[in-house]
């Protein structure tokens, strides 16, 4: 099997002397590993879309939503152009969107996993514009 190496060369000046270090790294296992993670992504991908399932992310730190690529397909929503928790909490049928902010919030705030069923209203597709 190959080894695969990272080379890195820098310039040093150190007491009047020109040296060039050269450094050799081992990163055979790393790259081992992010081929087999890659893989696993990709599989993991593959069972989303064939069990219909619509996966999103919300990022705390920076008040970001990350929408997968299911949902739009699933829902009708383009909310892959979005960043905003608005749109999901909209999407929410209103009988029932109190209570679902509400479990949200809840798993925010206490740190601790929630689970609940919603309605999410599907868009309609308009197939004759202008009608």
């Amino acid at each position: 099997m190959d080894i695969l190496i990272q080379v890195t060369l820098q310039h040093i000046i150190a007491e009047k002397e020109n040296l060039l270090l050269f450094a050799c790294l081992d990163i055979t296992e790393l790259e081992t590993t992010k081929s087999t993670l890659k893989n696993y992504i990709n599989k993991y991908q593959w069972m989303l879309k064939a069990a219909n399932y619509a996966v999103w992310e919300y990022d705390l730190e920076n008040n970001k939503v990350i929408w997968g690529d299911n949902y739009s397909a699933l829902f009708g929503y383009n909310l892959i152009k979005t960043e905003k928790l608005d749109a999901w909490k909209n999407a929410i049928h209103s009988d029932e969107r109190n209570k679902i902010i509400h479990c949200f919030n809840e798993a925010v705030l206490e740190k601790r996993n929630v689970a609940s069923k919603l309605s999410i209203l599907k868009r309609r597709w308009k197939l004759c514009p202008g009608i």
